[in-house]
């Protein structure tokens, strides 16, 4: 079917398109799981035998007083009621295979398709590579309407419909393709119902967890949303202050580089007495002293001894007239490193 024509169609045809396409999917998934595990076979049923006056029922191949509580039972219609044939076919999954039986069914067997009713079942045995070798029964709808009728009379309710082998032991279910010719079954004895239960608990979770998900987002977005302004305060806070350390960090290198008073106290320090100071000019880097001092003292060699000073040199050779017994000095000294730069007590 094309994409227009689905899209096109009415919402019959669509559910019919949908719900041929769901069985299909539980048929393949069905095909997977072992036989021992289909339809409840691997817990024990009770089998009820219909074929005499009065029914048997068998449990185990051990024969029961009374049929169990809540009447489900298993119908069993005697060997003869059925025909029974071995087919071999391509292999198919399951669902093609039903259809390819249904097709040919006037051909493999002597009933007509629209009075019959069939299932099959995989043989175990040895078939050519590609094909299959499938046990087909058949019986007729009249046969199973009339079991299925007597099981009602007697208050069953028919969990499938087989083929009585002895001992208790039953094969095929003729009970789904009579639930598609109209006949009652009960939903929870298709195996089908509970593989899509269990596809819609399993998107039942993924939309709950993708719901659970979602709200965790809006509840976080929300915290985010409300604490957006407080967070803003603080972050221009913290900038004004990393703005503050930063201008003090600089004002303080500032200040240990351009303070003049650490030169002025290393050079009055050293200067021995008497010396006299008339000029001083600093620029933050180079400190020019012009004084009056006696002969017997020399200036510059006592700044060079004071360590402070990284270079101490004659400023100019202009110098002021000699003062009685004093002599002009004019020198300048460039600044040691910071740590050079500690007074010394006199």
């Amino acid at each position: 079917m094309a994409v227009a024509d689905f899209l096109n169609a009415d919402m019959a045809t669509v559910g019919a398109h949908l719900r041929a396409g769901a069985a299909w999917w539980v048929d393949e998934l069905a095909a997977m799981i072992p036989r021992a595990l289909r339809s409840g076979d691997a817990r024990a049923r009770t089998v009820a035998l219909l074929s005499g006056p009065e029914p048997i029922f068998l449990r185990d191949g051990r024969r029961l007083a009374s049929p169990p509580a809540g009447g489900k039972v298993v119908i069993a219609l005697p060997r003869v009621a059925a025909l029974v044939r071995e087919v071999v076919l391509p292999r198919l999954p399951r669902a093609d295979t039903r259809r390819l039986l249904a097709l040919d069914l006037d051909r493999l067997t002597p009933l007509d398709p629209a009075s019959a009713v069939f299932d099959f079942q995989t043989a175990t045995g040895d078939a050519p590579t590609g094909r299959q070798s499938v046990r087909l029964a058949v019986v007729t709808r009249t046969t199973a309407n009339a079991a299925l009728a007597r099981a009602a009379d007697l208050g069953l309710s028919p969990l499938a419909l087989a083929i009585d082998e002895g001992a208790g032991a039953v094969c095929f279910d003729f009970l789904p393709a009579l639930a598609d010719a109209g006949a009652r079954r009960p939903p929870w004895t298709d195996p089908r119902n509970w593989w899509l239960a269990a596809a819609l608990l399993l998107l039942a979770n993924i939309g709950f967890a993708v719901w659970r998900d979602a709200a965790d987002i809006a509840r976080l977005t929300q915290t985010v949303d409300t604490q957006s302004d407080a967070v803003q305060l603080a972050q221009r806070a913290r900038a004004r202050v990393r703005a503050e350390d930063a201008r003090r960090a600089a004002l303080v290198t500032r200040r240990a580089v351009h303070d003049p008073l650490v030169p002025l106290a290393v050079a009055t320090t050293a200067l021995p007495r008497p010396a006299w100071v008339q000029r001083l000019t600093w620029d933050g880097h180079a400190l020019r002293l012009t004084g009056f001092t006696t002969e017997a003292i020399d200036p510059i060699a006592a700044l060079r001894r004071s360590g402070a000073f990284a270079s101490v040199r004659p400023s100019t050779s202009d110098l002021a007239p000699a003062l009685a017994r004093y002599q002009p000095f004019d020198l300048t000294a460039e600044r040691a490193a910071p740590a050079a730069l500690k007074v010394q007590p006199r």
